[in-house]
């Protein structure tokens, strides 16, 4: 009975500031409504435990969805006058002048603080009522800034017992055993395979590889999340590999409507809806109806085997917890998109630098491939005709990472075929006896149709300095590997 009420108390200690700690969130959120409580939402019900706490969050909430975007004493009461009830508990609680005395001495700089506080007592409780040693470990856990610092303490305690118990520290020799060759015969080694819509690309990595990262870099709009999902995810869906898109940019309606537009064409053959319908629903009835059957079949075919995560920010912490749990789910594939590499600063840089180190040793370590779309400096677009590495800052490093890296570019109004750089098109006709004809393709200018190029920079495995044109129709995301091509190295310096 004793150690019970021991026990009790200790895990009391989780909760006895919780009143300032609330406070300081809370009355925060009033300094700058508008841009706080859209920054940090938390859901009251769950995440609040006071009275307090739970009535001044959800009155700033009601004033916000009422319009009111500054809170003084007279909006406040203004808006109290038509809530009797509600009024008469911010009366109870002291008023205007209990709010006024908090916030004077809350500074909104620190609002992040108070929040990640905040996230990180809940945290503490929870793990604590699920049986963890929480309340006997409190001088640790007060030292933690975060929520993402508690987790990363618990998964390096986790991790160092795993290590003591697993003995993980081996040695192998240097022939091969029959577990290597079963490996090899299974294909284990080899790359994720996307040859069905892209076989000129997939040859020249042996697919998209486990264990390392693929960058594919282009220009801002220039096609890099279309061209990803429709060249090399939808491929893997249809040979049900596990997808993980997370974006820091892109919401997940934009996935959506590529994965309709690829299912109306390829699965429907069905060609009255394109983006533009799409992003309104603006359909006629035999659009719904086709529509309504495309969802029947990405509820059967895609959807246990596609998942998306929106970022808000651009914490590696918190893509290398999603990795991690998913790729221990059987998820394959992540697709980290958009890194930003148009940088000005050794500091934005190194961060672009010590994010993809991080994503790299969670791909090696938990057997997966990644792929992180790169936005390059629109400072060299038109400028540099032969894309590679020299293209971004700091190439050596980066190219010591990552173990594939295309990159892209629209083509030029002088590769047309007959123009001044004509890039030649041209494929191999494979004639019965083995022999390889070249067969040149020629190339118009279509409004309908772009054309895009692709270089193939940097690979672990293979030969590099191809390129390949690609034929793209916006409209219905649809990509056509045409062949190979010539492009010159003349560039505007």
């Amino acid at each position: 009975m004793i150690r019970k009420e021991k026990n009790m108390n200790k895990s009391l200690e989780l909760t006895k500031n919780r009143t300032p700690l609330e406070g300081n969130f809370v009355l925060s959120l009033y300094k700058s409504p508008l841009e706080f409580y859209g920054d940090f939402p938390i859901d009251p019900d769950t995440d609040l435990i006071t009275s307090d706490g739970k009535f001044y969050y959800n009155l700033g909430k009601n004033m916000l969805d009422k319009g009111i975007r500054n809170f003084d004493e007279i909006s406040l009461v203004t808006f109290l006058n038509d809530y009797p009830d509600l009024k008469s508990e911010y009366e109870a609680r002291g008023g205007w002048k209990a709010i006024a005395e908090y916030t004077e001495i809350l500074d909104s700089d620190n609002i992040e603080a108070y929040y990640n506080e905040l996230v990180k007592n809940n945290l503490l409780i929870q793990l604590d009522k699920k049986g963890f040693d929480i309340s006997n470990n409190l001088n640790i856990f007060n030292k933690l800034s975060s929520a993402d610092e508690v987790v990363d303490f618990l998964d390096a305690q986790l991790n160092t017992v795993a290590l003591k118990i697993t003995h993980d520290m081996r040695f192998e020799t240097l022939d091969y055993t029959e577990k290597d060759i079963m490996r090899k015969q299974s294909g284990e080694q080899i790359g994720l395979q996307f040859s069905a819509s892209s076989p000129l690309l997939n040859a020249f990595c042996n697919g998209i590889p486990r264990k390392g990262l693929t960058m594919l870099a282009s220009y801002t709009n220039g096609g890099k999340t279309s061209f990803v999902f429709e060249n090399i995810i939808t491929p893997l869906l249809d040979q049900e590999i596990k997808v993980c898109i997370i974006s820091n940019e892109q919401d997940s309606i934009v996935f959506k409507d590529l994965l309709y537009l690829h299912v109306l064409t390829n699965d429907l053959d069905y060609w009255n809806i394109d983006r533009s319908k799409l992003k309104d629903l603006d359909f006629n009835e035999e659009d719904w109806k086709m529509f309504k059957k495309a969802n029947k079949i990405i509820e059967e075919k895609y959807k246990p085997y596609v998942i998306f995560q929106r970022v808000y920010d651009y914490s590696m912490k918190n893509v290398k917890r999603t990795i991690k749990k998913l790729a221990r789910q059987g998820f394959e594939l992540f697709i980290y998109d958009t890194f930003k590499v148009d940088a000005t600063t050794d500091v934005v840089w190194q961060s672009f630098l010590n994010d993809s180190k991080e994503l790299f040793q969670i791909a090696s370590k938990e057997n997966i491939a990644v792929i992180t779309p790169v936005q390059i400096a629109l400072s060299t677009k038109g400028r540099i005709r032969w894309l590679n590495e020299s293209v971004l800052s700091n190439s050596k490093q980066i190219s010591e990472i990552y173990e594939e890296i295309f990159m892209f570019r629209d083509i030029w109004r002088d590769e047309y075929t007959g123009d001044k750089q004509d890039i030649k098109p041209y494929n191999f006709q494979i004639e019965e006896n083995g022999t390889k004809i070249k067969q040149e393709i020629p190339i118009q200018r279509d409004s309908r149709k772009h054309y895009k190029i692709f270089f193939h920079c940097k690979s672990r495995n293979g030969e590099v300095g191809q390129s390949v044109i690609y034929e793209f129709v916006p409209g219905f995301n649809k990509w056509k590997e045409i062949g190979f091509c010539d492009v010159g190295d003349e560039n505007k310096l």
